[in-house]
């Protein structure tokens, strides 16, 4: 899918070369994709949710049912050749070494990678000029230190929630500041005066470690939190450090979904978050009911997604059973094991601030921290650029806030700085 279907800017000239191949021996191929995108433009000049039964609301079905047939007929294909020996490179995640992701990287930006083995969490520090290694966290000690820092939050249960209280007490910061020590044990607290920005390869429980709220500084009165000294982002593997940086994305067309935000919460925050949003970005669509489209057909024609609605990832059914969109439950496509088939276009953006995973309940559950790293993978390889998500539902006004604002200032500005002002 990735060598026939992505943009040319993000393969190899082998996989060029590769789709220029397969795309000579199969033209249908390519008059299906072609006709994809065509489909896509016209949707374009359709509103995004038109009104119910309405003759832009019937032209928008059909127009999605003949880009849904021909998706179907790529999927195809692509399951038969899949069958035979015809040479497509992996692009997805793409490889590199360490000597090219070390020149991919900028001046003042350090990437710490985690490796978890039987013997516990190596850590090594990538730079512009140097490759370092931290050294072993034992799996015992980290799993103690992240599980009383969650602890000291009050965050033990799924349901629970984080008050004025907990936060401005000093139990959870001195967990957080024992947490940073043992993660940056060779990392002294000067260093991070010449770092201005992190990037975190983690592994294992160490997703579950938010590095922004670790502690830097001597004692109660002189803590301060990580992200106000660095600004801090994810990646789920260290090779898309190579990947060309931050754009302004078209951002032509946004949609919020505006559902339950937690279960204690008030079911009307999400719409009055919806409205003030759409005091800022006019273009930005509310669905707030059921829609007879699959999410991956709709991305073909959103450039960015905001979901503010309860996402629990569920262990039973497996990360790809997650459902981004949430409206189009039980449809093909829904899910994000769909959203990674044709037609590939996912979002360039997506905000997710109400996603759960297995820290929701502290450490009881068991969870390796693997459901949020395929969770990543998951909508970078549908297409996603830029992915904001939450490791536990807050649900709160103030999650509402953050995100909306990470969404109107990422417009004019790179997703990581709109993130930290």
């Amino acid at each position: 899918r990735w060598v026939l279907t992505a943009p040319v800017d993000q393969l190899t000239p082998k996989a060029k070369s590769q789709r220029a191949a397969i795309l000579n021996r199969y033209p249908q191929i390519g008059e299906s994709t072609n006709r994809i995108e065509q489909l896509a433009a016209e949707l374009r000049k359709l509103p995004l949710n038109p009104p119910d039964k309405s003759d832009e609301q019937r032209k928008q079905q059909e127009l999605f049912v003949e880009q849904l047939n021909h998706s179907r007929l790529l999927e195809s294909t692509f399951a038969g050749l899949a069958l035979r020996r015809q040479p497509a490179d992996l692009v997805f995640p793409p490889a590199a070494s360490f000597s090219d992701i070390s020149k991919g990287l900028r001046d003042g930006l350090v990437m710490v990678a985690a490796l978890q083995t039987s013997s516990g969490y190596h850590l090594y520090a990538l730079t512009q000029q140097s490759r370092r290694y931290l050294g072993v966290v034992r799996a015992r000690d980290l799993n103690k230190a992240v599980g009383q820092m969650y602890k000291e939050l009050g965050i033990t249960d799924a349901n629970n929630a984080i008050d004025s209280v907990t936060l401005a007490a000093s139990e959870w910061k001195q967990a957080a500041a024992d947490l940073k020590q043992l993660i940056f044990e060779k990392y002294d607290d000067d260093q991070w005066n010449t770092v201005d920005e992190l990037v975190v390869v983690p592994d294992g429980l160490l997703w579950y470690v938010p590095f922004e709220i670790l502690q830097i500084g001597d004692g109660e009165d002189g803590w301060q939190n990580l992200c106000e000294r660095v600004k801090i982002r994810y990646l789920p593997v260290i090779s898309l450090a190579s990947l060309s940086r931050w754009q302004t994305p078209p951002d032509l067309r946004m949609a919020v979904v505006a559902g339950k935000i937690h279960p204690k919460a008030n079911p009307k925050l999400a719409a009055l978050s919806t409205e003030e949003l759409r005091d800022s970005i006019t273009n930005a669509v509310a669905f707030d009911s059921p829609v007879k489209i699959p999410s991956n057909l709709l991305n073909t024609v959103v450039d960015s997604l905001v979901v503010w609605s309860d996402m629990p990832l569920s262990e039973r059914d497996g990360v790809y059973a997650l459902l981004p969109f949430q409206l189009d439950k039980g449809r093909i496509g829904s899910t994000l094991g769909g959203w990674m088939t044709t037609p590939w276009h996912g979002p360039e953006k997506i905000i997710l601030p109400m996603l759960s995973s297995g820290i929701a309940n502290g450490l009881k559950s068991r969870s390796n921290g693997h459901e949020l790293f395929l969770t990543s993978c998951g909508l970078l390889a549908s297409g996603v650029k830029t992915a904001l998500i939450s490791r536990w539902r807050a649900g709160g006004e103030n999650s509402l806030t953050l995100s909306r604002e990470f969404a109107i200032r990422s417009r004019s500005m790179s997703p990581l700085q709109a993130l930290q002002e």
